[in-house]
């Protein structure tokens, strides 16, 4: 049987999940980045939950066809209540969004240990998600970007310090992604710089003060985009004193 092929997004998430460890895969969908992670040697043993059945029975398929029944366990479960404390090192959560993945950390105590590296993709609301891995006191060690066709999205990995952080408007907007000529960083950044213009102008039609807050980020991500010789195309409206 052909290797299984990922796209850029999960390549990109199955490159932070440490080799030789024992991994869990939340919301495996058909079981494509658990079996990558397995035919690939990456993890010796891979648990795969889903919440529902019939993605779990798609993956369940997709496993015996390659012969990965006794790497990858197959769990029905709500986030992390089928996997408990010890069976994993690593943790997937990919392709939800940053909202639910924070629900489904905090849910699960136990992850809240130094050992453990959470490997998360967020869909949406990245700054949410940010937010509550710096205020719970897990620590972003690292953060890259993969762009598709019509979209940009970020990869990190965290790990529980137990220290407190407050972050600013540009760490819960972009994270870690700062140098545009790195990846696809500008692509991910010109989005970012974008919906916070685009927030701003909606503020200020409205006379709400919180429009300069959104600009002055704006700005700010702009600025990181122009250092790298790629902040030509904001949109819409434009950046105060540009």
């Amino acid at each position: 049987m052909d290797p299984i092929k990922l796209d850029k997004r999960l390549r990109l998430a199955a490159s932070m999940v440490r080799k030789g460890r024992a991994a869990a895969d939340i919301g495996t969908d058909h079981g494509y980045l658990a079996i990558y992670l397995a035919q690939r040697e990456i993890c010796p043993q891979v648990i795969a939950c889903d919440l529902r059945e019939g993605p779990l029975s798609a993956a369940r398929r997709n496993v015996e066809t390659r012969g990965l029944s006794d790497r990858i366990d197959l769990r029905l479960c709500d986030g992390l209540s089928g996997v408990a404390p010890g069976e994993c090192d690593d943790i997937i959560l990919a392709g939800m969004g940053g909202v639910l993945i924070s629900r489904i950390i905090d849910a699960a105590a136990w992850v809240k240990n130094s050992q453990i590296r959470l490997v998360l993709q967020p869909m949406s609301h990245g700054e949410a998600l940010r937010k509550y891995l710096c205020e719970a006191g897990f620590k972003i060690i690292m953060e890259q970007t993969a762009a598709l066709p019509g979209h940009a999205y970020t990869v990190m990995q965290a790990v529980y310090t137990g220290e407190i952080a407050e972050p600013d408007d540009l760490m819960l907007a972009v994270g870690l992604i700062r140098d545009p000529n790195e990846g696809d960083n500008a692509i991910y950044l010109r989005k970012q710089r974008n919906r916070a213009l685009k927030r701003a102008a909606g503020l200020q039609k409205g006379g709400d003060p919180a429009a300069a807050r959104a600009f002055a980020l704006a700005q700010r991500i702009d600025q990181l985009l122009r250092k790298g010789g790629t902040g030509d195309d904001a949109e819409p409206g434009h950046l105060p004193g540009n």
